[in-house]
């Protein structure tokens, strides 16, 4: 499973010149990994990584939040 995120990962940089989505998914995830530990990490990563996501795509439209 670890080889797939990195795939992913390593595709998303190499093919886009924004890598906002990857930065913001490896520090949440970091950031996730030490707030809730190995075992438990995993479902709070990706809930803040789509508010993340989410609030950075409504301020880049010009959308309140």
């Amino acid at each position: 499973m670890t080889a797939l995120f990195i795939a992913s990962f390593t595709e998303q940089w190499l093919t886009t010149k924004d890598h906002i989505p990857a930065l913001t998914g490896l520090f949440c995830t970091l950031f996730a990994l030490l707030i809730f530990g190995r075992e438990q990490f995993l479902i709070p990563a990706m809930l803040l990584i789509t508010l993340v996501l989410t609030l950075l795509r409504r301020r880049e439209e010009g959308l309140s939040v």
